[in-house]
């Protein structure tokens, strides 16, 4: 985290400000001890001149601690926007898959909570420490000054304080740790009960979510009552410390005074610079149990940091154009002992078109998600351009456009759906709109591409969706259109003008997973793969596996019954 803590440009100055302000607060004792000096000694003269620094030094101690909070909001915001801004991008640059294993809300609490501990246990106590340690010497030094006896002891009492971060430190940071992952997995519960609320009031599960709900934040409640009360058992420790030292010192400080080897104004200082020379002292232990104790959520957020950066460097340039994507026995499973896909061989070319079949669980989105680059096989080898090039996740984002059964339609209108903020021709739009029949469903519904969408596009019907999502895919004019069950929920009639419009494209590889076995689009596919238990088990054209008899056959002649 030591590189976010310096990359601001504000860093020097606030460091500078921090400084400056830990003097002025070791500098107080010196004019208390001339104050009281002047006095008790009687000098009017003295007291006047000593009243005029007084006052010249509120101005200017005003003055510092206003530098000091203004540039710490400054450099604070700006260095967790930093933070937040890289930290964004590595997560929007990571898998889809990665956000269905770990889910969103455990991304949301990495933001919300995670890295609001970074910031006020892990990069605010870096100046706390800064601060601490420009006042600790320099009332040292003061102390040495007045009475070097009564600072050597100060000195050498100063190092009780060493013994807490070896009590509690460690403690500390596995209570924190805990209780953040149970933060973190209260926030995925309360998530995952709220998508599915409609579940929850259609099995009428209100009772048993309210109990699974429970006890998630019961364990929320558990885990911070250990770390309150770690942390309660590290501050009274220090404040048993603190005073046992504050009176030993003051006791040694009356023994000089009636000796008469120290004035009544020296007392006050030295009495001053004790609390300067503690609490510093005190501030660095809590700073730095704070710093250990948050050391495995930065590890959590640097290794995504770091996830970032391997990418790029990983990152290679290819000739932009992909012409073929070969399977060499490639398998893959998403648990143990059982293959999603298993031994599949085949090569796309660029510009034909697949239609990939099989029933429910056969293996065809794994299929689509091993060709897009967002899953990688566990077995065999997936050859881009017959592995003459190195291709990265980017890239292959880069090559296709995917349209996946369950449409996601953001907050906006109807166009930020479709073409974001990529610069298209009106003309280019309007075609592409009237291809998918979008042009014609918004005629029908009284609504022009301005039209406002709510969370997901919940005001419109899933065809309409589909149609947008479509849409949104050709805008982009990639060369390879992945499918799956892109047009499922549209009626016949727009399903198959749609479906004929696509396969007509030219010079665009078409891979699509269908559950409708219409005769007149499947004999457009230049190949159909048919999947059976993760296997590729059937391949060829429409009439080449009718004429087979196998399991296409059986597939195609039950659908159509």
């Amino acid at each position: 985290m030591g590189t976010y803590i310096m990359r601001s440009h504000k860093f020097i100055w606030y460091c500078l400000f921090v400084v400056l302000d830990a003097a002025n607060v070791a500098y107080m004792a010196v004019l208390l001890k001339q104050t009281m000096d002047a006095a008790t000694g009687g000098d009017m003269q003295q007291l006047i001149r000593v009243t005029g620094m007084i006052i010249c030094f509120i101005a200017e101690y005003s003055l510092v601690s206003w530098g000091t909070r203004t540039l710490k909001a400054a450099y604070f915001s700006e260095t967790m926007y930093s933070i937040k801004k890289d930290l964004f991008a590595a997560l929007i640059d990571k898998n889809a898959n990665d956000f269905e294993e770990k889910k969103s809300a455990e991304y949301l609490s990495l933001f919300n909570n995670d890295l609001k501990l970074v910031e006020e246990k892990g990069i605010a106590p870096f100046f706390v420490i800064l601060r601490s340690v420009v006042i600790l010497v320099l009332s040292l030094a003061i102390m040495m000054y007045i009475q070097p006896f009564v600072s050597v002891i100060a000195i050498a009492l100063s190092a009780l304080p060493i013994v807490i971060p070896k009590i509690w430190g460690k403690r500390l940071g596995r209570a924190t740790e805990a209780y953040t992952k149970n933060l973190k997995d209260y926030n995925r519960t309360v998530d995952d009960i709220f998508k599915g609320i409609r579940v929850v009031r259609n099995f009428e599960l209100e009772a048993y979510m309210t109990k699974r709900h429970e006890k998630s934040n019961h364990m929320v409640k558990s885990a911070r009552w250990d770390m309150e009360k770690k942390k309660a058992g590290a501050d009274v420790t220090t404040n048993f410390i603190a005073v046992g030292m504050q009176f030993a010192v003051f006791a040694i400080s009356g023994i000089f005074v009636i000796l008469e080897k120290i004035t009544a104004g020296d007392v006050l200082a030295i009495t001053q610079l004790m609390n300067k020379v503690m609490n510093p002292v005190f501030d660095i232990i809590d700073s730095l149990n704070q710093m250990q104790s948050v050391r495995g959520i930065e590890k959590e957020v640097l290794s995504y940091l770091s996830e970032e950066n391997s990418e790029k460097m990983q990152e290679t340039k290819t000739t932009g154009k992909l012409e073929t994507i070969r399977f060499k026995q490639v398998s893959f499973s998403y648990t143990q002992g059982n293959n999603a896909v298993s031994d599949v061989s085949f090569c796309f070319e660029q510009g034909k078109k697949y239609a990939v079949v099989g029933e429910s669980g056969s293996g065809k989105t794994t299929l689509l998600k091993l060709i897009e680059g967002e899953l990688e096989g566990d077995t065999g080898e997936i050859f881009y351009n017959d592995g003459k090039e190195e291709w990265s996740k980017r890239e292959k984002r880069k090559a296709f456009s995917v349209i996946n059964q369950e449409v996601y339609l953001f907050e906006g209108t109807i166009r930020e759906n479709i073409v974001f903020d990529d610069v298209l021709e009106e003309k280019t739009l309007e075609k592409i709109t009237e291809d998918v029949k979008l042009q014609e469903t918004l005629e029908k519904k009284g609504v022009d591409m301005e039209y406002c969408l709510t969370g997901n596009g919940e005001n419109l019907s899933g065809g309409e969706r589909e149609k947008i999502a479509i849409a949104r895919a050709l805008s982009r004019g990639k060369e390879w259109l992945l499918l799956d069950e892109a047009t499922s929920g549209m009626d016949n009639e727009t399903l198959l003008f749609v479906e004929r419009m696509l396969l007509k494209l030219k010079d665009v590889t078409c891979i699509s997973i269908t559950h409708r076995y219409y005769e007149e689009i499947l004999k457009m596919y230049d190949a159909i793969l048919v999947m059976q238990k993760g296997e590729l088990v059937e391949q060829g054209t429409f009439e080449q596996l009718l004429e087979k008899n196998g399991v296409f056959a059986k597939l195609y002649y039950t659908k159509t019954e």
